[in-house]
């Protein structure tokens, strides 16, 4: 589906009412993260379990002392407030390995 109509938070909350959307926080709100309108990003609802997913795979990757940086990035397009894709990054500062995955959106 294409979400590039989804310019305003007026129809972004519209769409989250009606249930086709959802408002999920961009990185773990227990690492550090504050609720405001910058951490967070309209999904599909169909991909709120595989944010879910990848960020409770972060949160065992930061218990196990794997990963201890994480670096979250929406790729926005067309003026949507639903981003395109989301890019994700999580290493750590003194091991080798990284966690690179990429959440496609639209």
């Amino acid at each position: 589906m294409d979400f590039s109509s989804v310019q305003s938070p007026d129809v972004a909350e519209r769409l989250c009412q009606q249930g086709a959307l959802e408002k999920l926080w961009l990185t773990p709100l227990q690492r550090g993260n504050r609720p405001v309108p910058v951490s967070s990003a309209y999904l599909p609802t169909a991909l709120a379990d595989n944010w879910e997913q990848l960020m409770g795979s972060l949160d065992r990757f930061f218990h196990r002392d794997l990963v201890n940086q994480v670096e979250v990035r929406p790729e926005y397009c067309a003026g949507s407030l639903v981003p395109r894709a989301i890019h994700i990054r999580a290493w750590h500062s003194e091991k080798t390995g990284r966690f690179e995955p990429t959440l496609e959106v639209w």
